[in-house]
């Protein structure tokens, strides 16, 4: 083992994770097509053995690594999409597509997955669970058929629970965060079109300047975010892009203006809504016309203790040790573990010390059982655990397959994050 607790076999992969991950960083493609890294990840898939489904007239697809029919099964997700944006970067695996880039680290969410699809494949006989990598299509862009088409098209049937991750590079190397409920918001994207009336410059009053009152429903939204909203509740109103005009002295008769919205409760997000609607609609009034578009998704919200799937009321791990043995020894040698917080003590479990800067809640885990290989908490408690805070000793609890970031940006698997498996929604999929 290593200061990560990744297993060699595991950690010999390390090359093959960099060159998956350059590879693809090289050919990033738009929204809903994701030709060539569906066909690359497709083809490495299958070369692992995987059995993949294909969603005819769509990139994403899922490829399954079946145990037994009787076991649950877990599902890893991992998004495929680049950034209408321009590769900045100097190094030598740099996007080979203009005006694209994987400036989200989409291509190191898929090296991670490819890794640990690899890694699964060649221990399918420590295999407890049934397992179904899925590449989802169109994660950028919410305008264009993604997370929910997927889960229309079946990628969720029959998956008991599902995990995704998104890399950051503010985090210390090899630490995953991760908490109970709300993961990551609501979000949506937005495009607005206001059409007015053009007009020569030197005569403004007989026209209406579609990009004075853009910047106006702009600006009254930042009013809703500062006066509206409650300061305990996060909430984003953001304009990205805006755009206008064809000539400089003439008044603009069109401008779209396209962002997003974010926020971290239900209520906040209607607060936000309905407010850019109202605002929207007093455009009307001053004589403009305008459409406006919006998409998304509800935030991921991971499941609270004793919310589990049935199937898997019990979840210890994905993969078992080669050396497990039964009784106390073989209590210690048990894999890369996950827990089961409806088993855990109200007053005898262990808390894990709360990370308040990154909004981290504090989790209780079984008071008796281990956290890792060779690895056991006192029954009395950790004392010094709980008070030191230390990100080293936090960096040891909860690892799945295990995450390590290098200087090129890359990490192994990690299971961060735990969303519930809900085959009529699409709430499971990050935005």
């Amino acid at each position: 083992m290593n200061h990560y607790h990744i297993e060699p076999d595991l950690l010999a992969l390390r090359d093959f994770s960099y060159e998956v991950r350059h590879h693809l960083h090289r050919i990033p493609e738009y929204s809903g097509a994701e030709f060539k890294t569906s066909a690359y990840c497709r083809g490495l898939m299958e070369e692992f053995g995987y059995r993949i489904t294909l969603y005819p007239g769509f990139t994403g697809f899922h490829g399954d690594l079946a145990v037994d029919p009787a076991l649950p099964t877990i599902a890893f997700r991992a998004d495929m999409d680049g950034l209408e944006m321009h590769d900045m970067s100097e190094v030598a695996f740099k996007s080979t597509h203009e005006g694209m880039a994987h400036n989200c680290g989409h291509d190191s969410h898929m090296a991670i997955a490819l890794t640990a699809a690899r890694f699964l494949a060649a221990n399918r006989d420590r295999l407890r669970y049934n397992v179904r990598f899925i590449f989802q299509m169109a994660e950028e862009d919410m305008r264009v058929p993604g997370a929910e088409k997927m889960v229309e098209l079946g990628c969720m049937k029959g998956v008991d629970e599902v995990y995704a991750l998104h890399n950051d590079g503010a985090m210390e190397t090899g630490t995953i965060k991760f908490n109970q409920g709300v993961m990551s918001s609501w979000g949506s994207a937005w495009t607005l079109d206001v059409h007015g009336i053009s007009a020569h410059g030197s005569t403004p009053h007989k026209g209406l300047d579609a990009i004075r009152e853009a910047v106006r429903i702009i600006e009254d939204m930042d009013y809703i975010v500062a006066k509206r909203t409650s300061p305990f509740s996060p909430a984003v109103f953001g304009c990205g892009m805006i755009n206008g005009g064809t000539i400089p002295n003439a008044i603009a008769d069109h401008v779209q203006a396209r962002g997003t919205i974010r926020a971290m409760d239900a209520e906040t997000d209607q607060i936000l809504k309905n407010s850019f609607r109202d605002i929207i609609a007093q455009s009307e009034l001053r004589g403009f016309k305008t459409t406006m578009v919006h998409a998304g998704y509800p935030a991921v919200e991971n499941p609270p203790p004793g919310l589990r799937a049935p199937a898997t009321s019990r979840l210890e791990c994905v993969v078992q040790r080669r050396d497990q043995r039964k009784g106390p020894a073989h209590d210690r040698q048990r894999g890369l573990q996950l827990h089961d917080q409806r088993h855990a003590k109200p007053h005898g479990g262990h808390v894990l010390p709360r990370q308040r800067q990154s909004g981290q809640g504090d989790l209780q885990l079984p008071a008796r059982e281990p956290l890792l290989p060779g690895r056991r908490l006192p029954a009395g408690g950790s004392p010094d655990l709980r008070q030191s805070g230390d990100p080293s000793r936090l960096r040891d609890q909860y690892k799945g397959i295990a995450m390590q970031r290098e200087a090129d940006g890359l990490s192994f698997l990690c299971l961060g994050v735990r969303a519930r498996a809900e085959s009529q929604t699409g709430r499971a999929f990050p935005g």
